[in-house]
């Protein structure tokens, strides 16, 4: 049995995610999390031992001193276990060892609480968006794109012609190829701010946070993206189609977005649309939309109130 150390495995491991095509940002926190472990055992992978292995990991503190969160420990403990699983095999362990690690205790994080954003906020937020923040708001809000995707996503893959979103490799948390429909709002807004080329939004979080702090709205976090599973499931009342639509799993979206709103609430999320007016933005917020509590204006509340049509063929 070669006698690799974590460290030498580690490197082989890198490459070979790189080489499958996973992206950066996966490849990121693999990286991450292995080289802290890499780091506690300066010796042959082979040589670890269970025992020794979750003595380390319940032993890991943040940056604050405090215990790491369960979520945390869980991430760490997956990626060892695939270190070992990718080690074995290349021969360097033995077949038993990843069995033992699998066979581990697993820390259990908490199921994350799922808060949206109510339909009457985000039409705030979109009312009050700019031309930097517009075209993150819908992407996140009425088509499900994690904030990390919107920072990676050109305008070339919005295909406003064809009515879809192509999250490829490139761009996907799980480097998996989806193509997300666009509802009538999501055209009508997407049209506004569009681009020939380039990034969409290089800092989705970063601007939409200021127009929501801009118009009064409290910003919840990733309350856009929580906000389509939920009312999109509530729409479609299909887990399968919006899964495949957020790049998640079927028993994902219905363990965590079931029952979360109603039809009545979802029919209004996806109506909103922007000003009969049809104006362009201007660069910067247009205040005269909106007053700083956030309340829409007599001129903004004119707005088409039609169902949009989310399931195109």
């Amino acid at each position: 049995m070669d006698r690799k150390k974590v460290r030498d495995i580690l490197k082989e491991y890198v490459a070979d995610l790189q080489r499958r095509g996973k992206s950066d940002v996966y490849v990121g926190h693999v990286e991450k999390y292995l080289s802290k472990f890499a780091t506690a055992f300066d010796c042959p992978l082979a040589s670890v031992t269970t025992a020794e292995f979750s003595k380390w990991l319940w032993s890991l503190k943040a940056k604050d001193g405090r215990s790491l969160a369960l979520r945390s420990l869980f991430n760490h403990q997956r990626a060892v276990n695939g270190l070992i699983n990718f080690a074995a095999r290349r021969k360097y362990t033995p077949r038993e060892l990843s069995v033992e690690f699998a066979e581990l205790e697993t820390p259990e994080p908490e199921a994350p609480t799922r808060a949206v954003f109510t339909p009457k906020a985000f039409k705030t937020l979109l009312h009050g968006a700019d031309s930097k923040s517009l075209a993150a708001l819908v992407l996140g809000g009425l088509c499900g794109l994690r904030t990390a995707e919107i920072g990676r996503l050109q305008w070339d893959q919005v295909k406003l012609d064809q009515g879809v979103v192509v999250v490829d490799e490139s761009v996907a948390k799980t480097q998996s190829r989806r193509v997300v429909p666009l509802c009538d709002s999501a055209l009508a807004w997407l049209n506004i701010c569009r681009k020939r080329r380039g990034a969409v939004c290089l800092a989705p979080e970063k601007v939409t946070v200021r127009v929501a702090a801009e118009v009064g709205v409290p910003w919840v976090k990733n309350g856009l993206r929580h906000g389509y599973a939920s009312y999109r499931l509530a729409l479609v009342q299909d887990a399968a189609k919006v899964a495949f639509e957020c790049g998640n799993s079927p028993q994902m979206i219905q363990a965590h977005y079931r029952s979360l709103v109603t039809e009545a609430e979802a029919r209004e999320w996806f109506s909103i649309m922007p000003p009969k007016s049809g104006r362009k933005l201007a660069p910067e917020i247009e205040t005269e939309t909106l007053n700083l509590s956030g309340t829409v204006s007599a001129r903004s509340e004119r707005q088409a109130t039609g169902i949009a049509h989310c399931d195109r063929s």
